[in-house]
């Protein structure tokens, strides 16, 4: 795991930087624009091998409802992801994606709005953005 995970405050399994963020819109409804609540399995390897190199570590910044979250989980390929959303209620959706997935013991879920993360502060991972 990212050794600073370990002096973040944690709550229900999730490690808490900021304040929750509630959408306007109900999260548990995110999902219908996708037409389908079951996660596309080939999107993260299509990322990955986009992108030419697959990172031991990632932090996946507003990771929404975890879909490519537990794509990531299904490749297999990326040791440790921690996965940002500023939505308590979405990290609670992605925890239930990937907890039931083989390899979902390796996903961290972090409670961060872009407001408290700092992209040149010392943070160490990769950093992609899925928007």
């Amino acid at each position: 795991m990212f050794q600073w995970l370990a002096t973040v405050p944690k709550a229900d399994g999730i490690h808490i930087i900021s304040e929750n963020f509630a959408f306007a819109h109900p999260e548990a409804d995110y999902d219908i624009q996708y037409g389908t609540e079951s996660v596309e399995e080939t999107i993260g390897s299509f990322v990955l091998d986009a992108a030419g190199f697959v990172p031991n570590r990632l932090l996946e910044i507003a990771c929404g409802t975890g879909h490519m979250t537990a794509s990531l989980v299904h490749d297999g390929r990326v040791k440790e992801i921690v996965a940002s959303a500023a939505s308590s209620a979405f990290l609670e959706i992605t925890k239930r994606k990937v907890s039931h997935l083989p390899g979902g013991d390796k996903v961290v879920l972090l409670q961060l709005s872009d407001e408290d993360f700092d992209p040149k502060g010392s943070r160490n991972g990769e950093t992609m953005r899925n928007g």
